[in-house]
């Protein structure tokens, strides 16, 4: 499998957890998972590895 589709998958899995994660803290009216927590979580998860770069930026 390559690096790059290994990456995808690993991404969608990853974005499919956050969601249920925001969806059930939204059932529970949480104060401690917010959106901003879920989308801070989400960019930490995809845009801060350095070694991975997603497929839109330019090489």
């Amino acid at each position: 499998m390559e690096d790059s589709n290994l990456y995808s998958m690993i991404e969608q899995r990853a974005g499919q957890l956050l969601d249920k994660i925001l969806e059930i803290a939204e059932k529970l009216n949480s104060d401690i998972i917010t959106k901003d927590i879920y989308y801070q979580a989400k960019h930490e998860l995809f845009y801060n590895d350095q070694e991975y770069m997603p497929a839109t930026v330019a090489a």
